[in-house]
């Protein structure tokens, strides 16, 4: 506190000698100093809507006790293969991986689009706060994990796409949701149906790792 006290008299004498600026200038600048350099205080009771990211490369090596290596508040939504929600190719995220073929191998999908973390990277999402379509199928494995200070139990999701450049940097997640019709194909009308009764909810999620 007396370092940066020091520095703003030192700043505010050198602008006064050579640049002969106003006294209302000088208590502007310093002002604008001041909120800068000193550190910024955040009530713990202040429910902040999301966490925004630094848009830098970020990896996170697979967790291998099963417990996140990171948690983040996020705001989460839901998307399917629709032409409207996507783009031509509606069934080909960013990684390549056409979805069909992941469900025609393992009976579900659990994929997410995030433009704040690296493809690959996998999300630790509690059961409660999926759709029903999730919780549903016997075929999504769960693990019961240590999250946001409890145990409970997990579905484990990977970031396969992006989103709108829009969503850069506000802390947003798409969940993909695919609903299979009798023969085991993604059924696109009842997808969208499920993905817009989702709505947006706000969870925190648990960083595991990434898949190689």
């Amino acid at each position: 506190m007396i370092a940066i006290q020091l520095a703003l008299e030192k700043i505010q004498t050198t602008l006064r000698k050579d640049i002969h600026l106003s006294i209302s200038t000088l208590i502007t600048i310093t002002t604008l100093l001041t909120s800068l350099l000193l550190p910024q205080t955040v009530s713990a009771e202040q429910d902040l809507p999301y966490i925004i990211f630094p848009q830098t490369k970020r990896s996170y090596p697979i967790s291998k006790n099963a417990q996140p290596r990171a948690e983040y508040h996020m705001l989460a939504t839901a998307y399917s293969s629709d032409p409207y929600q996507t783009d031509s190719t509606p069934f080909l995220p960013a990684n390549g991986v056409d979805y069909r073929a992941t469900m025609e191998k393992q009976g579900f999908v659990a994929a997410i689009a995030s433009n704040d973390l690296p493809l690959g990277t996998i999300v630790a999402i509690p059961t409660e706060m999926l759709p029903p379509i999730f919780t549903r199928n016997t075929n999504v494995p769960t693990e019961i994990i240590t999250l946001d200070d409890k145990n409970q139990p997990v579905m484990f999701f990977t970031v396969t796409d992006r989103m709108n450049k829009k969503f850069t940097g506000k802390g947003r997640f798409d969940i993909y949701v695919a609903s299979a019709d009798a023969d085991g194909n993604i059924d696109q009308l009842r997808s969208r149906t499920i993905a817009r009764s989702f709505g947006a909810r706000r969870m925190i999620v648990g960083i595991m790792g990434m898949r190689p």
